[in-house]
């Protein structure tokens, strides 16, 4: 008798393991079909990496840039590090959300070095330029990178160095945004960002 109360037991156990299985496993289907239906949804490739170093992923910027970067507090952009290319030009600024995971930003701002006053804890790389995934890089004309923008919100301003051009995207119902600054036609700064739902 005991032994077929064990033999019940186990079997029960094990039904109630493959159903937690199934469940999840159709959870994972979910996710992935949000996913995939989000990049239907969206006209234009979203732009999330800057010289491979990708949103949110700790494996792209370990392998880039190294396992242990200096985090400091920048006034505007908060807890970040900070990275500056071969010649000292250009920062790509890497932001992280307060209380976040070591190595794992969720905010990427390229701007060129004279537009913040940061001068210790900067980490010198071995890029000429900072470089997002759809190509814009500081100083690039806006008609090199244009059918990128084409989907994308314009909105002009007139300011003392010129005209302003800001292209950005937002999606309803999912964190993503970016933005691209054009002075001139010539591209400023951008930046590229997970915020919070």
């Amino acid at each position: 008798m005991a032994m077929k109360v064990k033999l019940i037991l186990v079997l029960l156990n094990s039904l109630f393991t493959i159903q937690a299985c199934i469940r999840q496993e159709t959870k994972e289907r979910k996710n992935i079909y949000v996913a995939e239906h989000i990049k239907k949804e969206v006209p234009i490739p979203l732009d999330t990496s800057v010289n491979g170093i990708i949103l949110d992923d700790t494996v792209s910027l370990n392998n880039i840039l190294g396992k242990r970067l200096p985090v400091i507090d920048v006034s505007d952009y908060g807890e970040c590090t900070v990275c500056s290319n071969i010649d000292g030009s250009e920062y790509l600024i890497l932001c992280i959300n307060y209380g976040g995971y070591i190595n794992q930003y969720d905010r990427f701002v390229v701007v060129p070095s004279h537009s913040i006053t940061q001068s210790r804890r900067i980490q010198q790389t071995s890029f000429k330029k900072f470089c997002s995934g759809l190509g814009a890089y500081i100083g690039c004309d806006m008609k090199e990178i244009e059918k990128q923008m084409m989907m994308m919100k314009k909105v002009q301003y007139k300011t003392a160095e010129g005209v302003e051009i800001v292209y950005s995207q937002s999606l309803p119902d999912w964190p993503y945004h970016c933005e691209y600054h054009f002075v001139n036609n010539r591209l400023t700064r951008y930046e590229l960002d997970y915020r919070d739902p």
